[in-house]
């Protein structure tokens, strides 16, 4: 929905999906099929959470979603349930985004730990990669 720093990579794909999603609903909306996208926030014991969050920062991340707090599994599997129900059975080629209202307010969790454009002009390492991932862009 935003850009993210050092998230490129996972933007396109996501780009692409969407535009994927809205195509199907139109080429098989008339056979009855519907067809729309969960866009999950930061979800709490994740491997995205895992992998992108800066453990010493992510209180005050958490502070920048509107709800106050991260969402659960439960809550994307919720989102999941309704599509799949007769309340959401009208629903066509929407993006149902379930992150707290965090997107409407930049609450991304690499903001505050890398600060923009400091970071992309410095020759910094990318502190918040963990678990393998490579820490140089």
């Amino acid at each position: 929905m935003t850009g993210m720093a050092l998230q490129t990579h996972a933007s396109v794909a996501k780009a692409g999906i969407n535009a994927l999603s809205g195509n199907i609903a139109i080429e098989m909306g008339p056979l009855g099929v519907t067809s729309n996208v969960v866009v999950p926030g930061g979800i709490e014991g994740t491997e995205g959470m895992d992998r992108l969050s800066v453990a010493d920062e992510t209180e005050s991340s958490i502070s920048l979603i509107p709800l106050g707090k991260l969402g659960t599994v439960k809550d994307i599997a919720d989102a999941t349930v309704y599509l799949f129900s007769d309340a959401g059975s009208y629903v066509n080629g929407d993006i149902l985004t379930v992150d707290g209202g965090a997107w409407r307010t930049s609450g991304g969790m690499l903001g505050r730990a890398m600060k923009y454009p400091d970071f992309f002009l410095s020759d910094e390492d990318v502190k918040a990669a963990r678990k393998g991932a490579k820490a140089k862009l």
